[in-house]
């Protein structure tokens, strides 16, 4: 068979993340975490192969699931209890902008191109929510 060579590339810096689910950006500049007892935080390269905090919000039960939308602008976080929509900044920093929430969530999803958010909760319940810019701030709600 064919093996294709692959390139290693330093990404990372020698930060340690206290962690139970963790996700990349598709840019490569932003990292979400969640540890174990329900603190996320978004962390950013600060330029030097490390990395600093860049939002953080703290849940009120254990995250099951963090991931950044396709084009890298809005992230989701999620509990059994609510989805969590986060938005950047034009200066990189992330927050809370939506909140979804719902008894028992199962999961959610992103559209892979457009600004659609599919949540479904464990009674089978499966709703799809528009996520809109906000004209005044230029932030994403």
């Amino acid at each position: 068979g064919y093996s294709a060579p692959l390139e290693r590339r330093k990404v990372f810096g020698p930060t340690k993340f206290e962690r139970d689910t963790v996700t990349l950006s598709s840019c490569d500049q932003y990292l979400l975490t969640s540890s174990p007892n329900g603190l996320v935080k978004c962390w950013g390269q600060d330029g030097q192969g490390g990395w600093t905090v860049r939002g953080s919000l703290q849940h009120r039960d254990a995250v099951s699931l963090v991931k950044f939308s396709g084009s890298g602008v809005h992230a989701i976080t999620v509990d059994q209890w609510a989805v969590h929509i986060w938005g950047r900044n034009k200066e990189g920093l992330w927050s809370v902008k939506g909140e979804i929430s719902s008894d028992y969530v199962e999961s959610a999803y992103f559209h892979p191109v457009a600004d659609h958010l599919l949540v479904i909760n464990s009674s089978g319940h499966t709703r799809v929510w528009e996520i809109r810019q906000d004209d005044s701030s230029g932030e994403s709600a």
